[in-house]
């Protein structure tokens, strides 16, 4: 019997030990393919932020080397809908937005009489790869991340000032804490909204699109919050507001508060003002394409007279919650937002605080614009009015953006998207643009 106890003992030892190596060697190969995954999502968020770094470079230097430009709009496409609480149609907005500024339904002049073709009004550095980022497994706290480090980037290239199309209105959080953390302090926001959007974490969610302004007041972003069009608001909703001090507009009380509206003096004394609009402020008369649609809202003059009255230093600003799902076969509301964007930005930022200097030149800047890069081939006109200093940073910028999409290109080893080649085709552009200039100055 004894012997046969040490037999047995021995055996559950053998077995004991097997188990806990096969665990340790289980655990190794988990860890290492952990690791791999991470390692492969650095890289694939590394390379979004290189493609929107190079663009940001190269609209700069377009426009720095035009000149006259104090502050430029910049287009950053944010497409993120998965924090919506009800629809997540927002995630395809930037690029239908992006559609209704360029249909040629209209011309492309604002109210102002800023010219859109000028890229020193607007530029455009396309999309954070929000969904392709997602499918590789990268989380929330991540993709806020890359948001706002996509911000920076278009910040720290002077005369660039990022306005946002989204997405739902959780980028807005990103988005600003970006803004404030590259200019140093706090700013005063301006937010139109049917809803206050400042739960403090919406169905568990503490990035939903309902509880931004949370995180934003939380942090320390914002000195002013003000929120206007508001018609969709409950008790934490409100008691939200009162813990955070801000400064809720309601529907109900318009027409006593629209004197006051549209005379409002904002950012002195920090670092600017930054303007949110959710589309869904307005009444769906005038904008139907929206998530949660909610009656009684403001008209679209309404808001136009708002922002074309404000007086401060717009640093940035976001059009969000436009759903192209629920939009008109005609598009009505993707226009409607394409106008917000620009009055907001063009007229307010670009026209009367900034002043663009005029060219001395009978020529166009348009060859320098998405919008001719895009719908022209390829072609461009070259305008007389670069000296030769300016030529040659232009060809500069333009051939290192090129080799770096060409390497990138390399190391993938595979067959370039529809993207890429247009990238590469207006790269050239570019350089033929600038080599043709430097003759014309040297002739």
């Amino acid at each position: 019997m004894a012997t046969a106890g040490k037999v047995a003992r021995r055996a559950v030892g053998d077995a004991c030990r097997r188990l806990q190596q096969q665990s340790r060697s289980t655990s190794t190969l988990e860890h290492s393919s952990a690791q791999s995954i991470t390692q492969g999502q650095n890289r694939v968020v590394e390379a979004s932020l290189t493609f929107i770094r190079e663009l940001a470079r190269l609209r700069a230097e377009q426009v720095r080397a035009i000149g006259g430009a104090k502050a430029t709009a910049c287009l950053l496409g944010v497409p993120l809908g998965h924090n919506s609480s009800f629809l997540q149609g927002p995630a395809f907005a930037p690029p239908r937005i992006r559609e209704a500024i360029w249909c040629g339904s209209t011309n492309s002049a604002t109210e102002s009489g800023m010219d859109l073709n000028d890229t020193r009004v607007m530029t455009d550095v396309g999309d954070v790869p929000i969904q392709e980022m997602r499918n590789c497994g990268v989380e929330d706290e991540r993709l806020m991340k890359t948001i706002s480090d996509a911000v920076k980037i278009i910040m720290d290239e002077h005369p660039l000032r990022p306005l946002v199309l989204g997405g739902d209105h959780s980028i807005s959080y990103p988005v600003i804490r970006a803004v404030t953390e590259e200019l140093g302090g706090p700013v005063d926001i301006l937010h139109f909204d049917a809803h206050p959007d400042i739960y403090h974490a919406f169905e568990g969610n503490i990035y939903s699109h309902a509880s931004g302004f949370a995180r934003i007041m939380e942090g320390g972003h914002a000195r002013r919050l003000l929120q206007v069009g508001i018609r969709s608001i409950n008790k934490e909703g409100r008691d939200q507001g009162k813990k955070f001090g801000v400064e809720q507009y309601e529907m109900r009380h318009f027409s006593r508060d629209r004197e006051l509206l549209e005379n409002l003096k904002l950012g002195e004394g920090v670092k600017g003002v930054y303007v949110s609009i959710d589309v869904d402020c307005l009444d769906p008369a005038y904008a139907p394409g929206v998530s949660h649609i909610e009656p009684g809202g403001l008209s679209f003059r309404d808001v136009m007279n708002i922002l074309q009255n404000v007086q401060g230093d717009i640093v940035g600003g976001d059009v969000v919650e436009f759903n192209p799902q629920r939009d008109t076969v005609d598009g009505m509301t993707a226009m409607v937002a394409a106008k917000l964007r620009l009055t907001k930005i063009m007229d307010v930022h670009s026209g009367r605080l900034e002043e663009i200097i005029p060219l001395q030149s009978t020529h166009s800047t348009s060859e320098l614009t998405p919008r001719h890069w895009s719908r022209n081939g390829g072609r461009a006109e070259v305008s007389t009015h670069f000296d030769e200093f300016h030529c040659r940073v232009l060809i500069r910028t333009a051939v290192e953006s090129l080799k770096l999409v060409i390497s990138n290109q390399a190391r993938e080893a595979s067959r370039p998207s529809n993207a890429v080649c247009n990238l590469q085709k207006r790269l050239i552009v570019a350089v033929k643009c600038g080599v043709l200039s430097l003759i014309r100055c040297s002739s």
